[in-house]
């Protein structure tokens, strides 16, 4: 402390918030007079943190089945020319082939539903450090 009263002693830890350099000067035993305070802290600070990720994840992936539909439509209208079952868990590609011009706008619709089914991998731990901090000095992995 340059200028007023130290609050804290060198080495002490120090929370946020805490008065560390008092603006006060003693002027006689018992009579303190109001200063600026002046100083300069050095700080090492640390911090920890907790963050979760599944070993786990479920990844979806196509079967190979296929189904495709198609309709033709006008405006706010469609009409169907050829229907295809829909499948439990499916990807769906959508294909709009303008048949009409400017004036009448209409095209097909091709709509292919490709059947998937969901699978569960394990994610390597090398990947999960890599997910929670870009930037580590040290990772260290708690239980399974």
């Amino acid at each position: 402390a340059e200028a007023g009263e130290l609050c804290v002693a060198p080495g002490d830890t120090v929370h946020v918030g805490q008065l560390l350099i008092r603006g006060e000067e003693k002027r006689t035993k018992e009579e303190t007079q109001p200063i600026a305070a002046l100083g300069q802290v050095i700080v090492r600070t640390w911090y920890a943190g907790e963050a979760a990720l599944p070993l786990r994840e479920t990844r979806y992936r196509e079967t190979g089945r296929a189904a495709v539909a198609s309709r033709v439509s006008l405006f706010d209208w469609e009409w169907p020319i050829a229907d295809a079952p829909s499948f439990e868990d499916q990807r769906i590609e959508i294909e709009r082939l303008p048949v009409g011009g400017l004036f009448l706008p209409i095209e097909i619709n091709r709509e292919t539903r490709r059947e998937t089914e969901s699978v569960e991998i394990e994610v390597p731990r090398e990947s999960l450090a890599e997910r929670l901090v870009p930037h580590q000095t040290e990772i260290r992995f708690f239980g399974q």
